[in-house]
């Protein structure tokens, strides 16, 4: 069962996205602003949901969650990425269509194995490794350091194809393993071709 984090402010519309919730098979925690990085790296939650007032806190979590922020009113041009918007009042029907979408965004498999890393612009290639992957991006292991906004051609191979996979990403996170010291990567990938999509699809799903 997957969990859904929401930040709730004093307007009146959160029983009805509480009960609308319920019809996700997912489990519904709420979180505190003065503590929300903090709750977000204990629940590991798959979407975090809040309102617009919150909007400035919610862009301070990993890129690899989706959040959605319920607006009033018109709704502004996206002003980060993996951050969407929903405008409220919204019917059943809108929101759980889009909340099941943020969930399939956020589908994670957890998969090592040894990555090349060729940054765009340099005639030069390091290797890796996988920690996961989504259908949004990935999160990978290397010696050499990156930076965030880093355009990267990442290569791999999945279970069950003998074919290398080849998708560019841009690095949008860093953070270092207090254990030994590593530094881990998160990636957003860049225009998949429907090829390699499928593939990815099928390897992320466990179909493959």
């Amino acid at each position: 069962m997957k969990t859904i984090c929401i930040i709730k402010d004093g307007r009146p519309f959160w029983n009805e996205i509480t009960e609308y919730l319920k019809a996700v098979n997912a489990s519904i925690f709420p979180l505190d602003l003065k503590t929300l990085l903090q709750g977000v790296s204990e629940k590991n939650p798959a979407i975090v949901i809040a309102g617009e007032r919150a909007y400035r806190e919610i862009s301070a979590i990993p890129q690899g969650i989706p959040r959605l922020v319920i607006a009033e009113g018109n709704i502004a041009e996206s002003k980060s990425r993996d951050v969407y918007f929903l405008k409220w009042p919204a019917s059943r029907e809108s929101f759980l269509e889009m909340t099941s979408r943020l969930l399939y965004i956020s589908e994670r498999r957890d998969f090592k194995t040894v990555i090349s890393i060729a940054p765009k612009g340099k005639n030069e290639t390091y290797l890796g490794k996988s920690l996961n992957f989504s259908m949004s991006g990935m999160a990978f292991k290397v010696d050499k350091p990156l930076t965030q906004g880093d355009i990267l051609t990442i290569s791999f191979f999945i279970p069950h194809t003998d074919k290398r996979l080849n998708i560019d990403a841009e690095v949008m996170r860093s953070s270092v393993n207090p254990d030994d010291g590593s530094v881990y990567y998160g990636s957003r990938f860049l225009s998949v071709k429907e090829e390699i999509k499928d593939d990815l699809e099928s390897f992320i799903s466990k179909i493959k």
